[in-house]
């Protein structure tokens, strides 16, 4: 596992802070860097200068303090214990990151969200940066736990952002399998695009405008809507040589995009989008059994005619 330093944590914390529209507190960060990039090694050492804190925690308050330059215009400062939030200028240095390859995201689902704040569910000891600090003044131990317990489903308000093409005839170099992110290779493959591309095509035959993730929502590759029901995709490519990793990477995507986007919206459906084929003996019961769609090229079209005389 790498060893994190300051510069390391400037592109993770704009991505935190992106898919947080509310805004983050230092406090916020550091649970969930933590929880996201496992540090390890000298990284989860104690610190020598804060008693009860790892190494690691005082690296990421370094990072966003204000006098550390770092994050100097990247984002937006609200005071001590107060959430800071991603600037127009963060924004684009992220968005950078993603095109050039230097960042493709965490490997682990985002946090949960507060449904009364709209922020992650962080359960701190400093009061000065707790969203409930004054309702929970004067109760109880348990009613304290209470109060931060996430209560329901967040309001419906659905997903996706206008559809931005991608360039089908565009590939990367291929390299060593598992250097780097599978999904940040597969996602530069020219049958990666194709597919893609197909469905976004389909869409606007049938009327339907397809949508690309908007900020906060999870990385998938097209979405869609029918009446009230909301469908979320994943595209793989496939070969006979790599179909179980393909599908097995792709069923656990859906399945987290889906779960992520049902805190929005009560009816979200996963879709796996393949570039041919796979093998339905071995796979159609597993996928069913999900709740997750399959589609390859062939059966594209007539699934979402289905779909628009089911009305979804």
């Amino acid at each position: 596992m790498p060893v994190y330093g300051q510069d390391d944590l400037v592109v993770p914390i704009l991505d935190l802070l992106a898919q947080t529209p509310s805004g983050l507190t230092t406090t916020d960060l550091i649970r969930m860097l933590w929880e996201r990039l496992t540090p390890t090694g000298e990284n989860a050492e104690p610190s020598p200068s804060r008693p009860g804190e790892r190494k690691f925690d005082q690296i990421v308050r370094n990072t966003t303090g204000p006098e550390r330059h770092r994050l100097t215009g990247l984002v937006e400062y609200r005071g001590p214990g107060q959430p800071m939030t991603t600037t127009e200028a963060g924004t684009q240095r992220l968005a950078a990151a993603r095109a050039s390859g230097e960042w493709s995201g965490f490997d682990v689902p985002a946090p949960r969200l507060d449904d009364r704040v709209g922020r992650p569910a962080v359960i701190s000891s400093d009061t000065t940066e707790d969203a409930n600090a004054g309702r929970t003044e004067g109760a109880s131990s348990d009613e304290r736990r209470d109060l931060r317990r996430p209560r329901g489903r967040i309001e419906a308000t659905g997903f996706g952002a206008p559809y931005r093409p991608v360039d089908a005839t565009v590939s990367v170099m291929p390299r060593v399998a598992f250097t780097v992110d599978p999904e940040a290779i597969d996602r530069g493959t020219t049958e990666h695009k194709r597919a893609q591309t197909a469905v976004s095509d389909a869409l606007r035959a049938l009327g339907i405008e397809p949508l690309s993730p908007s900020a906060g929502d999870p990385d998938f590759d097209v979405g869609w809507r029918i009446g009230e029901a909301w469908f979320v995709a994943e595209v793989k490519s496939l070969t006979a040589a790599n179909e179980a990793t393909q599908v097995r990477l792709g069923i656990g995507q859906v399945l987290e995009y889906r779960h992520v986007l049902n805190r929005r919206h009560p009816n979200v459906r996963a879709v796996l989008v393949l570039e041919r084929e796979p093998d339905m003996g071995r796979w159609s019961e597993l996928l069913e059994s999900l709740g997750i769609d399959v589609v390859w090229p062939a059966t594209l079209d007539a699934h979402l005619a289905r779909l628009m005389e089911a009305g979804g």
